[in-house]
Parts: structure tokens; C-alpha cells; sequence
């Protein structure tokens, strides 16, 4: 685990034991579906919440509605005062491992990937992990 490395993950049909399993730990957690809501209640905003405490953080400013695109993530409102400070604070405390939450198991099919490369493009050296 690196502190120049924003992971990301999705929950997809994991069953919950196994996804909490693969995050980094202590790492902060943002969740960036449009809704935080999920198949599972563990997936679901009180269940993430009543397990990671305040290592989780709902952004849904960085949400989307279509699988697989870049569709207007980025065009949202808030989305971009979102990653402008995400960015200032990973430079400045960027001890701290970060994971990108989202839906979709597979990154190549979702919007987090996106949302990945524009915090790296403001972030000079980080790497990305897909979980």
C-alpha cells in the first residue's frame, strides 16, 4: 500500500465479507455513486457507514447514470470543486491510501476509472490501482 496510490473498487456481486476484505487498510473510502445504494444493505449508505465510520465519505457530485462512460461525471454540479479540493488535500496529506467506491465490479465498464485519471492528472505521480 502507497500513499502515491488512489485505488479503486467495485462491489459488483461480491458478497460483502470478501469485498471489505480486499480494501486497503485504514484506507478512506469515497464512494462515488450517483445514489449510495446497493443490492446488499452493506452496500447500501447506513450499512458502509455503520462499518467504516469516518473512513467513509459519499461524493455523489462524482456520480453518473450510464455504465461504461464518461457520460457528463464530470459535468455535474460540484464535481469539479470536489476534485480540485481532493486534489490539494492529497498533495498536502497524501499519507492516507484513498479508495474510489462504486458499483460495477469491472473498472473498464465504469465511471470511477475516469474519475481516477482526472484525480491523477491534478495529482503528478500518483498511481492508480483497480482492486
Amino acid at each position: 500500500m502507497s500513499a502515491r496510490t488512489l485505488y479503486t473498487i467495485g462491489y459488483g456481486n461480491r458478497k460483502p465479507e470478501a469485498f471489505f476484505a480486499m480494501l486497503p487498510e485504514g484506507a478512506k473510502i469515497v464512494d462515488v455513486r450517483r445514489s449510495p445504494t446497493g443490492w446488499h444493505q452493506a452496500y447500501c449508505l447506513p450499512g458502509l457507514k455503520a462499518r467504516l465510520g469516518d473512513r467513509y465519505r459519499w461524493r455523489g457530485a462524482l456520480g453518473n447514470g450510464t455504465n461504461g462512460t464518461a457520460d457528463h461525471w464530470d459535468k455535474l454540479p460540484g464535481a469539479d470543486d470536489w476534485l480540485v479540493g481532493f486534489a490539494f488535500w492529497y498533495k498536502a496529506y497524501g499519507g492516507t491510501p484513498v479508495v474510489l467506491l462504486c458499483a460495477e465490479a469491472d473498472y473498464q465498464r465504469c465511471h470511477r476509472r475516469f474519475v481516477a485519471e482526472e484525480i491523477a492528472r491534478r495529482v503528478p505521480g500518483l498511481e492508480i490501482v483497480h482492486l
